[in-house]
C-alpha cells in the first residue's frame, strides 16, 4: 500500500491507537477491577480501625462596647476601653491561656491518651468563634466552654473596670488628700520665716538708693561743666584785676548750686560762700578750683558708694531668688498634691458611675453543645476518593505493562 503522506514517512508510526489502549484494558479489566477493590478496602479498614473518630464543638465569645464612657479627669485612664478585635484569636490561642484552661479542666490525663485541637477566629467584627476537635464528643463540649470562660474572664479584666479598681481607688484618694494636707501645713510652716517680702522691699530701695546715686553723678557733672566756663573766662583775665559783679555775680551761683548739691548729697563737704566783689581774679580762679575739687571728691565718693551698693543688690538678688525658690518649692508640692487628689476623686466619682451602669465587655455568645454528628474522619469520602486514586493506578499499571510486552517494542 502506497503511502499517503510521502512527505512525513514517519507520521502513522508516531500516532496512538486509542482502540489498542481501550482493547489493553478490557483484557486485563479483572486485573484492574482486583487492584481497585483491594486499594478500597485497605482504605475503609484503614479509617474504620485504624483512624479516630473526631468531633468538634464551638463556642461563641460576644464582644459589647461601653454602655457610656465618663470623662472627669482626662489625666488618668481607667475608664473601659474597646478591645483590639484583630488580636483577639491570638490573645485567645496564647500559651498561657490554653495552660490555664488545661489546668482549670485537669486535661493532663486526657491529653496522654486523646489527641486535642484548639483553633480562635474572628467571625465579623465583635464575635469570636472557639473551636475544639477531639475523640469526645462531651469533652470537646466541655473545653470549648471552659475555655470560652477563661477567654471572657481574662477579656473582662483586660477591658473592664473590675472589682478590684474601686477598693484600691479610694485608698489612693485618701493617701491623695492625705499628701494634699501635709503639704499645705509645710507651707504654711515655712511662709512666716520666710524673708521674701522684706528681701523685696531691701532690695528696692538699694536699687532706688543706686538710681539717686548715679543722677547724683550726672548732676554733678554739670556743676562742674558750668565751673569750667567760669574758670576759662577768669583764665582771660588778668590774675591781680578785681572781678566785676558780673563774674562775682556767676561764681556765686556756681557756689550756691554746689551747696545745694553737697546737702543733698550724703557726703558732705563744706564749702566757703564768702566772696564779694573786692575779690582778685586770682581769688576768684581759687574758690572756683576748690568747687571743682569738691564737686569731684563727692564723684569719687559716690562712685565707691555705688560699687558697694552693686554689690548689695547682687547679694540681695541671688537671697532672694533663693528664698523665692523655696517658697515656690512648698507652693508646687501642695499644688502638685491637691491635683492629683482632685483627679483621683473624680476618677473614683467616673468608676462608681461606670461601675453602676457597665456591662462586661465579653461574654457568652452560645455555649458550644455535644456535637451529635463527627466531624472526621469522612469514610465514605476518603474511600471514594483511595478507589479511584486505585482504579487509575491500576489501569495506568496495565497500560505500561502492554506498552513494554508489545512488538513494536520489541523490534
Amino acid at each position: 500500500m502506497t503511502d499517503p503522506n510521502p512527505k512525513y514517512p514517519n507520521f502513522y508510526d508516531d500516532m496512538v491507537d486509542i482502540r489498542q489502549l481501550f482493547t489493553s484494558i478490557l483484557s486485563h479489566k479483572w486485573v484492574i477491577i482486583s487492584i481497585t477493590l483491594l486499594v478500597t478496602l485497605a482504605a475503609f479498614l484503614i479509617n474504620s480501625l485504624l483512624l479516630r473518630t473526631e468531633y468538634e464543638a464551638a463556642a461563641y465569645i460576644a464582644l459589647t462596647e461601653p454602655i457610656m464612657r465618663i470623662d472627669l479627669d482626662p489625666s488618668i485612664q481607667i475608664s473601659p476601653v474597646t478591645p483590639d478585635m484583630g488580636a483577639l484569636s491570638e490573645l485567645a490561642e496564647a500559651d498561657a491561656i490554653i495552660d490555664m484552661v488545661i489546668n482549670s479542666l485537669a486535661l493532663e490525663n486526657y491529653l496522654e491518651d486523646y489527641t486535642l485541637e484548639m483553633e480562635a477566629t474572628l467571625q465579623g467584627k465583635s464575635q469570636l468563634r472557639l473551636l475544639v476537635t477531639t475523640e469526645d464528643s462531651i469533652k470537646a463540649a466541655q473545653i470549648a466552654n471552659g475555655w470560652a470562660q477563661v477567654v471572657i474572664d481574662r477579656l473582662n479584666d483586660l477591658y473592664g473596670t473590675g472589682d478590684q479598681v474601686l477598693p484600691l481607688l479610694e485608698n489612693e484618694v485618701q493617701q491623695a488628700k492625705e499628701n494634699w494636707k501635709v503639704a499645705q501645713e509645710n507651707l504654711e510652716a515655712y511662709l512666716p520665716n520666710s524673708r521674701v517680702e522684706a528681701l523685696k522691699v531691701q532690695l528696692n530701695t538699694a536699687k532706688h538708693t543706686l538710681e539717686t546715686y548715679l543722677l547724683k553723678i550726672d548732676s554733678n557733672q554739670l556743676l562742674i561743666s558750668d565751673a569750667e566756663t567760669v574758670k576759662i573766662q577768669l583764665e582771660t583775665l588778668k590774675m591781680d584785676t578785681s572781678l566785676s559783679p558780673g563774674m562775682v555775680l556767676s561764681i556765686i551761683t556756681v557756689q550756691q548750686q554746689t551747696s545745694g548739691a553737697m546737702e543733698e548729697s550724703p557726703i558732705q563737704l563744706q564749702v566757703d560762700q564768702s566772696i564779694t566783689e573786692n575779690y582778685s581774679a586770682e581769688e576768684g580762679m581759687e574758690v572756683v578750683n576748690n568747687l571743682i575739687s569738691a564737686v569731684m571728691y563727692q564723684n569719687i565718693e559716690l562712685e565707691k558708694e555705688i560699687t558697694a551698693l552693686e554689690n548689695r543688690i547682687t547679694l540681695l538678688a541671688v537671697t532672694l531668688e533663693f528664698e523665692m525658690y523655696k517658697v515656690e518649692q512648698f507652693t508646687l508640692e501642695r499644688d502638685l498634691a491637691k491635683n492629683t487628689y482632685t483627679a483621683l476623686a473624680n476618677q473614683l466619682k467616673e468608676t462608681r458611675i461606670t461601675q453602676a451602669y457597665e456591662v462586661d465587655p465579653a461574654k457568652f455568645g452560645a455555649e458550644a453543645m455535644v456535637p451529635k454528628k463527627t466531624s472526621g474522619p469522612n469514610k465514605m469520602l476518603n474511600t471514594g476518593l483511595a478507589a479511584f486514586i486505585g482504579g487509575m493506578i491500576a489501569v495506568c499499571s496495565v497500560l505500561m505493562y502492554a506498552w513494554w510486552t508489545s512488538e513494536e517494542k520489541l523490534i
